[in-house]
């Protein structure tokens, strides 16, 4: 029987909270080192920057083959859906710069932990 891909669920309350600080962490599909490259990475990057409707990006890091992106929500955005926007813009970029062609570049779901504390805030923007 073929193994479903797990989506993560949001636990109550997260999806919309405007000014919540989220951490987000997304995988590329088999833990494959997709960003290896600068100008591979670069195509998350530019992704993010065509999300700030949605969120505010405080940090990220991309690493070669995951991504955490700090973000604070903004007012009526939901989470999932500003997520889901910047992995299908950056697949986009990533297959527009000759990566992959038609392979697939992001595990289904991501991880999501909404911060409660302002020192929690400053912890992860270290991480």
């Amino acid at each position: 029987m073929p193994r479903k891909a797990h989506i993560h669920r949001l636990r109550g309350g997260h999806a919309r909270q405007p000014g919540r600080v989220y951490l987000i962490t997304i995988t590329c599909h088999g833990r494959q080192a997709h960003f290896a490259t600068l100008q591979s990475g670069r195509c998350f990057v530019q992704a993010l920057r065509a999300t700030r409707a949605h969120a505010v990006t405080l940090g990220y890091v991309v690493m070669p083959d995951h991504i955490h992106w700090l973000l604070a929500l903004r007012e009526h955005a939901d989470l999932a859906a500003t997520v889901h926007k910047a992995k299908s813009l950056a697949t986009q970029r990533w297959r527009r710069a000759g990566r992959g062609g038609n392979e697939r570049l992001w595990h289904a779901g991501f991880h999501d932990r909404a911060l409660r504390r302002e020192e929690d805030l400053v912890a992860m923007a270290r991480y």
